[in-house]
């Protein structure tokens, strides 16, 4: 009757958002994983939430066409961007932070991990700005 068709739209409907969001988490950590080449063992290590802001800052380098050679290190890597001293500074304080996270195994809160998102965006504008003059 109607009742057991409410529940079965109820219950499919309920499968199809729990899927989607499974969903969306896995493809969050395939992408950290694959832009900052992690392995599965360092993966283990730290908490993808806490390194996505990096994997968005590389994203961000990778669409103007700066790619990093597997064989230098992120530091050494953003000091021989063509970028302004300003956007230099934000790319330098990311990847600090990024170290302390990954190497340093320093903990972020929910908000540091916000701060440093809305950087990254900060950082997207500059360069984009750049580019338009």
């Amino acid at each position: 009757g109607v009742g057991g068709q409410l529940w079965f739209t109820l219950v499919l409907s309920a499968f199809g958002l729990t899927s989607i969001a499974v969903g969306i988490f896995f493809f969050r950590k395939w992408r950290v994983r694959r832009v900052l080449q992690l392995s599965r063992t360092h993966e283990h290590q730290i908490q993808t939430a806490h390194v996505e802001f990096y994997a968005s800052l590389i994203h961000i380098l990778n669409q103007f066409g700066w790619i990093r050679p597997r064989c230098m290190p992120p530091l050494e890597w953003s000091r021989s961007l063509p970028v302004s001293t300003h956007a230099l500074q934000s790319i330098e304080a990311l990847t600090h932070a990024y170290y302390a996270v990954r190497f340093g195994e320093e903990p972020l809160s929910a908000a540091r991990r916000s701060e440093l998102t809305k950087q990254v965006e900060a950082l997207e504008q500059l360069l984009k700005g750049g580019r338009d003059e």
